[in-house]
C-alpha cells in the first residue's frame, strides 16, 4: 500500500494509474481528521506486522525486493 502521511494531519494516496499513453499518476489528498486518523492507524498496524527486507546478496534476483524498490 502506498501512503504518505504528513504530521498526522494530511494523507496522500496515489490512485490507480491507467496504462494508456498520456495518463499521468493521480493522487487523493485527505485532510478530514477522522479519515487521516484511520489511515495513521492502518499504517501503524501494517508497520508493526512488517518483516525487514534482508540485506544479504545471494546473487539471485529477489522478486519481492524488486517489487518494493520500484515504488
Amino acid at each position: 500500500m502506498k501512503l504518505i502521511l504528513v504530521d498526522g494531519q494530511v494523507a496522500m494516496l496515489p490512485s490507480m494509474r491507467s496504462y494508456n499513453p498520456g495518463h499521468e499518476l493521480r493522487a487523493t489528498i485527505v485532510r478530514y481528521p477522522l479519515l487521516v486518523e484511520a489511515l495513521v492507524f492502518l499504517f501503524e498496524a501494517v508497520w508493526d506486522s512488517a518483516l525487514p527486507i534482508l540485506s544479504t546478496f545471494t546473487g539471485k534476483p529477489d522478486l519481492r525486493r524488486q517489487m518494493l524498490c520500484q515504488c
